[in-house]
C-alpha cells in the first residue's frame, strides 16, 4: 500500500486534530454525535493532490466508529459521493425534530 498523506503522517494527524477541535464530534452526514473519522468534503479518489486542511474535513462515522444511534459507517456510505447526496435514511436528519 502506498503512502498516502491524507490518511497517514504527521500533517494529516495535526488536520486531523484541529479538524475534531474546530468542528466537534457530531457526523455532519446524520448528525448524531460520537464520530471518529475524518471525511474528506471533496473524497481523495477524486482529488489526492488537495492539501492536508482541517478546512477541508468534517467528522463522520466510519468502520472504526459506526455510528452507536443509527448504526451507520457513514463516511464509508457516502464513499466518493458529493457531500449533498449523503446516505439514504428514514429520516432527515437535517430537518430537525
Amino acid at each position: 500500500m502506498r503512502n498516502n498523506k491524507h490518511r497517514t503522517g504527521r500533517p494529516y494527524r495535526t488536520a486531523r486534530t484541529k479538524m475534531f477541535e474546530t468542528y466537534g464530534t457530531v457526523c455532519h452526514i446524520c448528525g448524531h454525535d460520537g464520530a471518529g473519522e475524518a471525511d474528506h468534503l471533496i473524497p481523495i479518489s477524486i482529488d489526492a493532490d488537495q492539501p492536508v486542511d482541517p478546512h477541508m474535513m468534517r467528522p463522520a462515522h466510519g468502520a472504526n466508529t459506526p455510528c452507536l444511534v443509527c448504526g451507520r459507517k457513514c463516511n464509508t456510505e457516502r464513499g466518493n459521493r458529493p457531500v449533498q447526496q449523503g446516505v439514504r435514511t428514514s429520516r432527515d436528519w437535517y430537518a430537525g425534530p
